[in-house]
């Protein structure tokens, strides 16, 4: 094989599978590099979470980490979209990724210096998650720009579900392994844990830099984030994809906000916290396994409100497990297990269509607006999760979400979005 990462568009080559782009020298270290990372997220997210609640007994406090995570990247996201049009992508990647090392850096020094103990000891992990949210700002937009660029057209929705194959494989297996690790072993050894697989990426970025600088379009004549709005704005199916793409952030929040209160409820170990969110992982794999035969059952307009509707049962599901009895904790497994199958439905969906006719020179600044959309979202659903879980309780606060994203279902629909192509 080649060690051209990108093959000519008019090479005359069959358009080469999951399994083949796994095999390129760029894309295949950059996708295990990443899921080395993204499971450090997950240590560190379902750790946090745990010793969050159990310093302050709260889910507001749990959804206000999640907040210090996701609102530096709501900010920065425009900015460091345009950078990845302007500047060397593989190299803003590689400085978000230290950044948010550095997030794990700080919690291992607190945890030994000091200690975690006191509910004020939460203000320290909001400090990390806000320096982990801000490292994603950085890199996201430069990333998520990386492997549409190293792949051919028509092998475009094969690479973004290779793309998303990290926050698949990390929810399947990083939750559970987090908690597990944190219970048995504490702070100090899973935030150093999270440490080393960020280290692990920065390490495949170095090593394959070179073959990461792939020939890019020239930015818009425009530079300005308002090019890629106007874009959108002249896309409508673009748009209809974005709004779908924040729904995914309302069903994925509940897994890590109402994670700790739920276990509570069911009357469970800390552990169980961890086992809830890889139920919603094994989901995802499940889901990312079906994807292409979905897809093709359904068609692309279909699947994500397919997905979307599939996660919203899932929570509803989660939320009847207070009255099933002795069966309780299997119910709230299956639940979430099914709500994740959706995911990776919807995510691959509402990807494609916005990245099928979007022109290189924009793409940096576009999938910031993504970011903004998928991961934008998740300060607003994480506040609304734990207001009404402290409110009314946790069964509502599932039924809550599950019914915003049924209503977002319909709207983002196959037929709004081929009404919107054919606007």
């Amino acid at each position: 094989m080649s060690d051209d990462p990108t093959p000519p568009h008019g090479s005359g080559r069959p358009a080469r599978t999951r399994v083949g782009l796994l095999r390129d020298p760029a894309v295949g270290p950059l996708v295990t590099g990443r899921i080395l990372s993204t499971l450090a997220v997950w240590f560190t997210n379902v750790a946090a979470a745990i010793l969050v609640y159990d310093l302050t007994r709260s889910a507001a406090a749990v959804a206000l980490i999640t907040t210090a995570q996701f609102t530096p990247q709501l900010l920065l996201v425009p900015l460091t979209g345009a950078r990845a049009d302007r500047a060397d992508r593989a190299r803003q990647m590689l400085v978000g990724t230290v950044v948010t090392a550095s997030g794990s850096v700080l919690l291992v020094l607190w945890s030994v210096l000091v200690g975690m103990s006191r509910p004020s000891d939460a203000a320290v992990v909001g400090v990390a998650a806000a320096l982990v949210g801000t490292g994603f700002a950085i890199g996201g937009p430069a990333s998520q720009s990386l492997i549409p660029a190293l792949v051919r057209p028509d092998e475009l929705a094969d690479a973004l579900a290779l793309a998303s194959l990290p926050i698949m494989v990390a929810r399947a297996a990083g939750p559970a392994a987090g908690a597990v690790l944190y219970v048995r072993a504490g702070a100090v050894a899973t935030f150093g844990t999270s440490l080393v697989l960020h280290l692990c990426l920065v390490g495949v970025l170095v090593a394959i830099r070179r073959r990461l600088a792939v020939p890019r379009a020239a930015p818009d004549d425009d530079p300005r984030v308002r090019a890629a709005v106007t874009y959108l704005l002249e896309n409508p199916r673009a748009g209809l994809a974005l709004l779908g793409l924040a729904l995914i952030g309302v069903g994925v929040d509940p897994v890590v906000t109402l994670g700790p209160p739920l276990a509570d409820l069911l009357g469970d170990p800390a552990e169980l916290v961890g086992q809830l969110a890889s139920a919603f992982g094994v989901g995802t794999a499940l889901g990312y396994a079906l994807l292409s035969r979905i897809r093709t059952a359904v068609g692309l307009d279909a699947l994500g409100a397919l997905g979307l509707r599939t996660m919203a049962t899932g929570l509803l599901v989660a939320a009847a497990a207070a009255w099933t009895g002795g069966g309780a904790i299997a119910t709230a497994l299956a639940g979430l297990a099914v709500a994740g199958v959706g995911m990776p439905l919807a995510l691959n969906a509402y990807t494609t269509v916005i990245q099928a006719d979007l022109p290189d020179g924009l793409r940096g600044r576009v999938m910031a607006l993504w970011s903004m959309a998928f991961i934008g979202s998740r300060p607003l659903a994480a506040t609304l999760d734990g207001a009404v879980a402290d409110a009314a309780g946790v069964r509502v606060a599932l039924v809550t979400a599950a019914a915003v994203i049924l209503l977002g279902a319909t709207a983002t629909g196959a037929r709004r979005l081929a009404a919107a192509t054919t606007a």
